[in-house]
């Protein structure tokens, strides 16, 4: 009962006093001033803007005895209720045909569409708009959440794009918890159109949270916005707080590399749950901007300067990919980009991915689509 109470009482604070207890990042970074090479000054933004879906689209039963009815207007409505019916078993009888055999582990890109336009974006739509078109109805995505539990999947990632704006996006993940009431269930978002609100939700519904900071003077060049870097490092720092703390995301790129180290320390002190480090791939709006790209050497050395800083106490991993074998790469890539891969790529057998088009993928930058006859120019990219 007491710690019902300090959440409704912090969630009250909230309210009256939003920076406060949303946490100040500048406040947080001036209490470990020694652990910055470079301090990030600046005043907090607003409080984030609230998420407000419609999680409202059910199909129910209307048809009801009512004395003072006609029966035409009953008939009508049974009608309706029928199509509606129809309608979704087939959608369902579809999507089982389509996903008769699935991986394990598997992203959902439930939309093409995104609030930022960062320039190193690997979402392959950006190449070949085809794969986004046409973005899937709920009907659908609930239908593929059926065949997930029918296929025993145990892990799921929902992504975009910017997956906040899918207004049917808390009553898909109440439908997967629902489904699937133990496989581990991630959100990927840029904080953008995070709310409180939601952020309780996700916790209640156990959906691990994911975000990347793109970076901290450079944020908005690397994100195509006005935006600053606090709203992202307060939600890390929010998160943390109500115990259910993020991952973080960072790349590296030409712009953003010298301050690479106090990306990783910010987010290593906004408490974030772990790091995932890595240089930018090369496809989607990066395969158009290789200047933004590291060589090896570079990003070998960024690596040694994030081992030399001090334990913060997080865990963090590198991500040395830079092409994806999946794809044929023009031979000046390969020489300059191609890396020893440690372990074996399981894309297609562990892993995959349905993008926002309903098309299995074998992995996020591939722009194979298995089981559909490809357009011409697809076709001669593969």
């Amino acid at each position: 009962m007491q710690l019902v109470y300090w959440q409704r009482r912090k969630k009250i604070m909230v309210k009256k006093s939003t920076v406060a207890v949303q946490t100040d990042p500048a406040k947080r970074f001036r209490r470990n001033r020694g652990m910055f090479r470079e301090l990030i000054v600046g005043d907090c933004p607003d409080s984030p803007i609230q998420f407000t879906g419609k999680d409202q689209q059910f199909i129910t039963n209307t048809v009801s005895c009512n004395c003072s009815s006609s029966i035409a207007g009953e008939v009508r409505k049974l009608n309706d209720f029928t199509d509606e019916q129809s309608s979704r078993l087939q959608t369902e009888n579809q999507t089982q045909m389509a996903f008769d055999s699935l991986p394990k582990r598997l992203c959902f890109e439930l939309t093409s569409k995104c609030n930022y336009r960062c320039p190193f974006c690997y979402c392959v739509w950006h190449e070949f708009p085809e794969l986004a078109k046409p973005e899937r109805d709920t009907a659908f995505w609930l239908s593929v959440l059926d065949c997930c539990a029918e296929n025993e999947v145990n892990d799921i990632l929902f992504t975009g794009g910017e997956v906040l704006l899918r207004t049917d996006l808390c009553k898909l993940l109440s439908y997967a918890r629902k489904r699937l009431p133990d496989a581990s269930l991630g959100l990927f978002t840029n904080t953008a159109l995070m709310s409180e609100e939601f952020l309780y939700f996700c916790r209640r519904k156990k959906i691990r949270l994911s975000t990347s900071l793109q970076g901290l003077s450079t944020h908005g060049a690397m994100t195509g916005t006005r935006r600053r870097c606090f709203r992202t490092l307060e939600w890390i720092a929010r998160a943390s707080e109500l115990h259910w703390s993020m991952s973080v995301g960072l790349t590296a790129t030409r712009v953003n590399r010298r301050e690479f180290a106090d990306m990783y320390c910010a987010a290593a002190l906004t408490n974030a749950k772990d790091i995932q480090m890595g240089t930018m791939m090369l496809g989607g709006r990066g395969r158009t901007n290789p200047d933004l790209a590291l060589t090896q050497t570079e990003w070998e050395e960024l690596k040694s300067e994030i081992r030399s800083l001090p334990d913060y106490g997080v865990t963090y991993v590198f991500c040395d990919e830079q092409i994806c074998e999946c794809r044929p790469q023009p031979e000046d890539f390969q020489r300059n980009f191609s890396f020893p891969m440690k372990r074996v790529c399981k894309a297609g057998i562990d892993f995959g991915v349905i993008g926002p088009n309903g098309k299995f993928r074998k992995c996020l930058h591939t722009v194979e689509a298995f089981g559909i006859h490809l357009p011409e120019r697809l076709q001669s990219s593969l």
